[in-house]
Protein backbone atom coordinates (compact mmCIF):
# COMPACT_ATOMS: atom_id res chain seq x y z
CA UNK A 1 0.00 0.00 0.00
CA UNK A 2 1.20 3.45 -0.08
CA UNK A 3 0.43 6.61 1.68
CA UNK A 4 -2.69 8.25 1.29
CA UNK A 5 -4.54 4.60 1.29
CA UNK A 6 -7.03 4.17 3.34
CA UNK A 7 -9.15 0.86 4.57
CA UNK A 8 -12.59 0.32 3.38
CA UNK A 9 -15.47 -1.79 5.75
CA UNK A 10 -18.38 -2.07 3.86
CA UNK A 11 -21.44 -4.48 5.77
CA UNK A 12 -24.45 -5.45 3.55
CA UNK A 13 -23.15 -3.63 0.34
CA UNK A 14 -22.68 0.12 2.69
CA UNK A 15 -19.76 1.73 3.92
CA UNK A 16 -19.54 2.56 7.25
CA UNK A 17 -16.48 2.58 7.88
CA UNK A 18 -13.15 4.49 5.53
CA UNK A 19 -10.03 5.09 8.11
CA UNK A 20 -6.82 6.04 6.44
CA UNK A 21 -3.65 4.04 7.06
CA UNK A 22 -1.52 6.09 9.03
CA UNK A 23 1.60 5.64 11.38
CA UNK A 24 -0.72 4.38 14.76
CA UNK A 25 -2.55 1.19 15.27
CA UNK A 26 -6.42 1.05 15.18
CA UNK A 27 -8.00 -1.82 16.65
CA UNK A 28 -11.89 -2.11 15.90
CA UNK A 29 -14.50 -4.00 17.17
CA UNK A 30 -17.66 -4.48 14.17
CA UNK A 31 -20.71 -6.25 15.88
CA UNK A 32 -23.25 -8.28 13.15
CA UNK A 33 -26.81 -6.91 13.13
CA UNK A 34 -27.76 -10.18 13.77
CA UNK A 35 -25.14 -10.68 16.23
CA UNK A 36 -21.75 -11.35 16.25
CA UNK A 37 -18.66 -9.69 16.17
CA UNK A 38 -15.08 -9.07 14.38
CA UNK A 39 -11.99 -7.56 15.62
CA UNK A 40 -9.97 -5.75 12.89
CA UNK A 41 -6.62 -4.70 13.02
CA UNK A 42 -5.48 -1.75 10.81
CA UNK A 43 -1.84 -0.35 11.15
CA UNK A 44 0.55 1.30 8.61
CA UNK A 45 0.34 -1.36 6.50
CA UNK A 46 -2.58 -2.89 6.21
CA UNK A 47 -5.44 -4.30 7.73
CA UNK A 48 -6.52 -7.98 9.20
CA UNK A 49 -9.34 -9.59 11.20
CA UNK A 50 -7.69 -10.82 14.41
CA UNK A 51 -11.09 -12.50 15.74
CA UNK A 52 -14.69 -13.23 14.76
CA UNK A 53 -16.86 -15.41 16.16
CA UNK A 54 -18.21 -17.05 12.76
CA UNK A 55 -18.41 -20.66 12.34
CA UNK A 56 -15.95 -21.05 9.47
CA UNK A 57 -12.80 -18.70 10.27
CA UNK A 58 -11.94 -17.86 7.18
CA UNK A 59 -12.10 -14.30 7.26
CA UNK A 60 -9.59 -15.24 10.17
CA UNK A 61 -7.87 -17.54 8.47
CA UNK A 62 -7.00 -15.15 5.26
CA UNK A 63 -4.81 -12.93 7.73
CA UNK A 64 -3.53 -9.48 6.70
CA UNK A 65 -4.11 -7.65 3.72
CA UNK A 66 -1.63 -4.96 1.90
CA UNK A 67 -2.62 -4.41 -1.31
CA UNK A 68 -5.72 -2.98 -3.07
CA UNK A 69 -6.70 -6.44 -4.73
CA UNK A 70 -7.20 -7.67 -1.63
CA UNK A 71 -10.73 -8.32 0.42
CA UNK A 72 -11.23 -9.75 3.27
CA UNK A 73 -14.60 -11.23 2.96
CA UNK A 74 -16.73 -12.63 5.90
CA UNK A 75 -19.87 -13.85 4.73
CA UNK A 76 -21.99 -14.74 8.07
CA UNK A 77 -21.46 -11.10 8.95
CA UNK A 78 -21.90 -9.55 5.54
CA UNK A 79 -18.77 -7.88 5.50
CA UNK A 80 -15.93 -6.99 2.77
CA UNK A 81 -13.14 -5.13 3.81
CA UNK A 82 -10.58 -3.85 1.34
CA UNK A 83 -7.90 -1.24 0.51
CA UNK A 84 -9.02 1.33 -1.24
CA UNK A 85 -6.05 3.47 -3.05
CA UNK A 86 -6.41 7.41 -3.02
CA UNK A 87 -3.23 8.01 -5.43
CA UNK A 88 -4.41 9.25 -9.03
CA UNK A 89 -3.17 7.05 -12.01
CA UNK A 90 -1.71 9.05 -14.78
CA UNK A 91 -1.07 6.76 -17.95
CA UNK A 92 2.97 6.54 -18.86
CA UNK A 93 2.76 5.34 -21.99
CA UNK A 94 0.67 5.83 -25.62
CA UNK A 95 -0.49 2.21 -27.59
CA UNK A 96 0.06 2.17 -30.89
Amino acid sequence: SSTGDSVVVEQDGREIYCISLGEETHTLRLEAPGGGYNILEIDSKGVRILEADCPDQICVKQGFIDDTGQPILCLPHRLCIYIRSNATDTLDAISQ
